[in-house]
C-alpha cells in the first residue's frame, strides 16, 4: 500500500499556502468541522490523528476516528456533553484519559488528551503546563501513525508531521518517532504491531527498529509482561490481513511464535517429510492459512483454526518403514488448540469453535459419492453446528502439488456440501425427538434412569437416518414400544 512520494505530496499540497492540507471524505467532513468549532469555542485545540489520517492520505477506508486535544479528560466531557448522545470513559482499557463519544446518529469516536512521554498521569492534569501536540505525536509507535490534521476553523485540514511520517509512508519505511528501544520499552506489544504495519502497508522496518526488536526478544523479558488479551487482539488483526502467512512467517523469524504459541513453533523442529511429501509442515500450514483466507469465512477465529489445524502433528508423528504418519493428529490438535486459546484469553465460544474445527478438519477426507443419504446426515450431525466452516477448512487443507488431484479432492468437499444442502442436513444437527423423556416414562410406565436416555438416543438416531420425522409423535411412540419389546436393534 506504499504510495509514490510525489503522488502523496501533490494530493495534499494547497497551492495558496504550500502547506500540506488533508481533504477529508465527504461523509465525515461536516462532523469534523463541527468538532473543530466546538473545541475552539472552548479555547482548546483538537486534531484528527493516527491511523485515520494515514488511511485518508492513502485513499483507503478508515473505520475508526481518533482525536487528540489540548483539553484534559474532564474538559472533553464538559465540551462534548451538549453535542453528543453520551460519553463514556475508556481510559481504564486504553489509558491516556481517553473518552468515547457517541453522537445522536450512532457514530462513535474517541477523544484523548495529549499523551505525555514518560509520565504516568496521562491526562495531563497533574502538570503545570499542558503537553504539546508534538509531544503526543513523538510518543506514538511509528512515524506513519504520528501524523495529525488540524480541525480548527482557521487551520482546517493542515497536517502536522514532525517525524516525516508521510515521507516514510511514500518510501515504504517503518520507523519510530524516537529511539526504537525507548518506544518499545513504553509498550512491548509494538514488536508485534510492527509486523502488522510492515505487512499491511508494505513497509520495510529500518535497521534501528529491527535491532531494537531483536534486542527486546532475545535480551529482555519485556514481552512476558504483555497481557494475553492484547497479544490475542494483535494476532487476530494480523490474521485478517489479505495474505496472513506473510505476517506469521515474520513471527516465526523473530521468535514470537515460540514465545506465544510454542506448540505451533514445534512444527519448525520437524524434518521435512520424505521426498514423496511436497512441503514441510510450516510451509504447508502457511499455505493452508492463505487458502483459508480465500475459501473460508472472513473471521479471525476461522483463520486461527487454520493456523493451528496441524498443531497436533509433532506430538503424534511416527516413522515406519521410512514413511511418517500422524495418526489422530486432529484429535490431539484440538486439545492443543483449546489450551493455546485459553492461554491467549479467547472467549469460551471461540475456544469451542477453534478446537472443534481443528479436531474435526480431517473427517471429510473419507467422503465419496457412494455415501448414503443417511451417512451424509450422520456426518453433518457428527461435525456439529460448525460443519460448514469445517468443510471450508477441509478444502483449505488440500495443498497437494498435483493440480488434477487437488481439483478432485476439492470437488469431493463441494459435492458433500451440495448433498448436505439437498438433504436439509442442518435440520438433523442434534435433532430433538417429537416426544421427550417424560413422555417415554408415561408410555412405558417406568421411572427416570439410563433406559430413558437410551431410548431418547435411539429416537435421535432414527431421525438422523431418515426413519422418523422430527414432528411425527405417533411414529415415535410406536418406535418406543417396539424398542421396549426388543423387536428392534437399538
Amino acid at each position: 500500500m506504499a504510495s509514490d512520494e510525489s503522488t502523496v505530496i501533490r494530493s495534499l499540497t494547497t497551492p495558496q499556502t504550500g502547506k500540506p492540507r488533508l481533504v477529508f471524505p465527504f461523509e465525515i467532513n461536516k462532523r469534523l468541522i463541527l468538532i473543530g468549532k466546538i473545541f475552539q469555542n472552548e479555547g482548546e485545540n483538537i486534531y484528527l490523528v493516527g491511523g485515520a489520517v494515514r488511511d485518508i492520505v492513502l485513499g483507503a477506508e478508515t473505520a475508526d476516528l481518533d482525536f487528540v486535544t489540548s483539553a484534559d479528560a474532564a474538559g472533553i466531557k464538559r465540551i462534548m456533553r451538549k453535542a453528543s448522545r453520551s460519553i463514556y470513559d475508556v481510559s481504564r482499557a486504553k489509558g491516556h484519559g481517553t473518552q468515547g463519544v457517541i453522537f445522536s446518529d450512532g457514530m462513535e469516536v474517541e477523544i484523548t488528551p495529549f499523551r505525555i512521554v514518560g509520565c504516568a498521569d496521562n491526562d495531563g492534569s497533574a502538570r503545570n503546563e499542558k503537553p504539546a501536540l508534538e509531544e503526543d505525536l513523538v510518543s506514538r509507535d511509528f512515524t506513519v501513525n504520528a501524523v495529525a490534521a488540524d480541525l480548527s476553523p482557521d487551520g482546517f485540514g493542515l497536517l502536522i508531521d514532525p517525524s516525516s511520517g508521510l515521507e516514510d509512508l511514500s518510501k515504504g519505511v517503518l520507523r519510530t518517532p524516537r529511539d526504537p528501544v525507548e518506544t518499545i520499552n513504553d509498550d512491548p506489544l509494538r514488536v508485534l504491531r510492527a509486523i502488522r504495519f510492515s505487512v499491511g502497508y508494505d513497509l520495510r522496518p529500518d535497521e534501528n527498529l529491527l535491532s531494537a526488536i531483536k534486542y527486546t526478544v532475545r535480551d529482555t523479558d519485556l514481552l512476558s509482561g504483555i497481557a494475553p488479551e492484547r497479544v490475542k487482539m494483535e494476532i487476530e488483526k494480523l490474521l485478517m490481513l489479505p495474505q496472513p502467512s506473510r505476517g506469521v512467517r515474520i513471527m516465526f523469524e523473530w521468535g514470537l511464535v515460540e514465545r506465544w504459541i510454542p506448540e505451533l513453533a514445534a512444527l519448525m523442529e520437524l524434518e521435512p517429510e520424505p521426498e514423496t511429501h511436497h512441503k514441510d509442515l510450516v510451509g504447508h500450514t502457511m499455505e493452508v492459512l492463505d487458502r483459508a483466507a480465500e475459501f473460508g469465512p472472513k473471521t479471525p477465529r476461522f483463520r486461527m483454526a487454520a493456523l493451528l489445524h496441524d498443531v497436533g502433528k509433532p506430538a503424534v508423528r511416527t516413522l515406519t518403514d521410512g514413511a511418517y504418519s500422524f495418526l489422530n493428529h486432529d484429535r490431539a490438535g484440538g486439545e492443543f488448540a483449546a489450551e493455546i486459546c485459553r492461554r491467549l484469553r479467547f472467549s469460551n465460544e471461540d475456544i469451542d469453535y477453534i478446537s472443534s474445527l481443528v479436531s474435526k478438519h480431517h473427517r471429510l477426507s473419507a467422503y465419496d459419492d457412494a455415501w448414503t443419504d443417511s451417512a451424509v446426515r450422520r456426518a453433518v450431525n457428527d461435525l456439529g453446528e460448525y460443519f460448514e466452516d469445517i468443510a471450508a477448512l477441509t478444502k483449505s487443507d488440500i495443498t497437494t502439488g498435483d493440480a488434477e488431484l487437488k481439483a478432485a479432492r476439492q470437488d469431493r468437499v463441494d459435492h458433500f456440501m451440495t448433498r448436505a444442502a439437498q438433504l436439509d442436513a442442518e435440520r438433523y444437527l442434534n435433532p430433538k425427538p417429537p416426544i421427550d423423556g417424560g413422555d417415554i416414562m408415561k408410555i412405558l410406565g417406568i421411572g427416570p434412569g439410563r433406559r430413558v436416555g437410551e431410548i431418547v438416543s435411539m429416537l435421535k438416531e432414527k431421525i438422523i437416518d431418515g426413519e422418523l420425522d422430527p414432528e411425527d409423535a405417533e411414529g415415535a411412540v410406536a418406535l418406543v414400544r417396539r424398542f421396549a419389546k426388543g423387536d428392534m436393534i437399538s
